[in-house]
């Protein structure tokens, strides 16, 4: 699990504003001159905050449709919004910037017994 950023703040169930510290964690090896937060770290808090708001999600077994459309780079505003659709065992993520759409797909888990 990668450390969420210190500053999150809850607007309502699956809906988060945040700003990645510039020395947060999560920066380093990606890029030391242009640092930007990998893909991997926002399917991680995807998850993290999914389950957090709508309780354990199960196993991870995949995603769909993964866009990766802006860079996320240090100290910007973004937005977190997180839809779950418990019938589908999935979990629908959007990172949004000032600049729009940040990163987006949908994530799926094994059904729980």
């Amino acid at each position: 699990m990668m450390p969420l950023p210190s500053a999150l703040e809850a607007l309502a169930p699956g809906h988060y504003r945040f700003q990645v510290e510039a020395d947060h964690h999560v920066f380093q090896g990606h890029f030391p001159k242009e640092p930007i937060v990998p893909g991997l770290a926002q399917v991680d808090w995807a998850i993290q905050l999914g389950e957090r708001d709508y309780g354990p999600l199960g196993a991870f077994t995949g995603i769909s449709n993964l866009k990766f459309q802006r860079i996320i780079v240090p100290d910007e505003a973004i937005e977190l919004r997180l839809t779950p659709n418990p019938v589908k065992h999935t979990l629908a993520f959007e990172f949004q910037g000032a600049d729009g759409r940040k990163s987006s797909g949908t994530l799926t888990f094994e059904s729980r017994p």
